[in-house]
């Protein structure tokens, strides 16, 4: 699992709503199955269809630099708390759970599931 490369940030002036945009790494078994999850959005008001990754793919990808930062980016813990206390209703845990084992991130899933009480 390598560190974030090549993210950036876009914002919408008028709303001034920020869209974080990580690329996909080729090498990685994760990318892949989450972009065939993506969901096709409009943006704002205009007539743009854009693509966004589905809240859970959001959930592990978050805790993914979590874990690659050792912990140091509590902004993406807060994010991920934030995400799921949000969307809680929609969520598909078994998702979320095949996945975390396979990334190896089932301690902070579980920790995060207890913080918001998801657990």
């Amino acid at each position: 699992m390598s560190g974030r490369t090549n993210t950036f940030n876009v914002i919408h002036t008028t709303s001034v709503i920020k869209a974080e945009i990580y690329p996909i790494e080729q090498s990685n078994d994760f990318d892949f199955p989450a972009m065939s999850r993506r969901k096709q959005v409009q943006l704002f008001s205009t007539n743009q269809l854009i693509y966004i990754v589905s809240t859970e793919d959001i959930v592990l990808q978050k805790l993914r630099w979590y874990k690659i930062a050792d912990n140091y980016y509590q902004k993406q813990w807060r994010d991920v708390l934030g995400v799921l206390k949000a969307r809680r209703k929609i969520l598909d845990f078994d998702y979320l759970r095949l996945w975390s084992n396979y990334l190896k991130l089932t301690p902070e899933l579980e920790k995060v599931f207890d913080e918001t009480n998801l657990a």
